[in-house]
């Protein structure tokens, strides 16, 4: 394969799998819990935009769940554990990191709610004390 039909078959390639994810988008789109809708997304993101080296000695690379499905078929299991294990911890490790985020987002949004809250309360008491402090006032 020449270096142009290489990256021409990439090209294709990433305009189908970007239209199969807007398809997923779409699918989950309906989910009411985000816990299902988010993985379901990613795992999908991950299957399809992953790369895999074709075999050893080849620079060149192809999605790895066709790489797991081919070497599966034609090659039998053991073989396909060579591609099965990467796309499988990578599929984990953007879970967990997703989760990560997900954590961190929601422990900032609380950070700021309880400060939101505090001002709100301190000025409450600033504007309390002044009116207090004009009506002690003799005119």
């Amino acid at each position: 394969m020449t270096s142009e039909a290489y990256i021409t078959a990439w090209l294709l390639y990433l305009c189908g799998a970007t239209g199969l994810l807007v398809v997923v988008w779409y699918l989950t789109r309906s989910l009411k819990s985000a816990a299902l809708r988010e993985p379901l997304r990613l795992i999908a993101a991950v299957c399809l935009l992953f790369p895999f080296p074709i075999d050893d000695g080849y620079s060149e690379w192809a999605p790895a769940f066709l790489m797991l499905a081919f070497e599966g078929v034609f090659e039998g299991g053991q073989a396909a554990l060579r591609t099965g294990i990467p796309l499988l911890s990578t599929t984990i490790a953007v879970l967990i990191m997703a989760g990560m985020a997900e954590w961190w987002l929601r422990k900032r949004q609380q950070q700021a709610s309880a400060e939101r809250e505090a001002t709100a309360e301190f000025d409450a008491l600033v504007e309390d004390s002044q009116q207090q402090a004009a009506q002690a006032k003799p005119s």
